[in-house]
Order: C-alpha cells, then structure tokens, then sequence
C-alpha cells in the first residue's frame, strides 16, 4: 500500500473524529444553554404574573403554554391659550 495514501487516510479519520467529537460538544453546550434561557424566562413570566401585569395559560400539568395581556389607558388633557391681540393696517405699495 502507498504510504501517501495511508498516512492520507489517517488523517481524513482523525479529522472526522475531531469534527464529530467539537460538533457533539457544541451541541451539548447549546442544549444546556437553551435550557437555562427557558429557565430564565418562565421565572420571568412567573413575576409578571404575580405582579399582575400577565395572565399565563398552563395545561392539566402547569406547564405555560401561553399568555394572556390585559392593557387599559386613558387620555386626557387641557388646553389654555392667552396673549395680545394688536392689530395694524399694512399700507399698499
């Protein structure tokens, strides 16, 4: 067998096993970060919640599986105007 072809092949291993080995540990580092965010965010909806700004809808087990916003305003307002009123004739030219 060609020594070039050998050492050629090894390499492409390792490099597939180096790139499996990075994208599995990636991939692992994603899944827990993404579970912290959704962590994260139902603590956050909880104290929107209890403060009374939400309304979160949960299925038979509790899990939150939407929300309901309740918005109010009202405007209002007052006008006053004052000043001089001169009045003065412009002549043609």
């Amino acid at each position: 067998m060609d020594p070039g072809l050998l050492i050629g092949s090894i390499l492409g291993l390792g490099s597939i096993a180096y790139a499996w080995y990075t994208n599995r540990r990636a991939s692992q580092q994603l899944q827990a970060e993404a579970a912290k965010l959704r962590g994260l965010s139902e603590i956050l909806l909880r104290g929107m919640e209890h403060a009374g700004w939400i309304k979160l809808n949960r299925d038979a087990s509790g899990n939150i599986i939407g929300l309901l916003v309740e918005l109010s305003g009202g405007i209002g307002g007052a006008l006053t105007m004052t000043g001089d009123l001169a009045v003065t004739k412009i002549p043609k030219k």
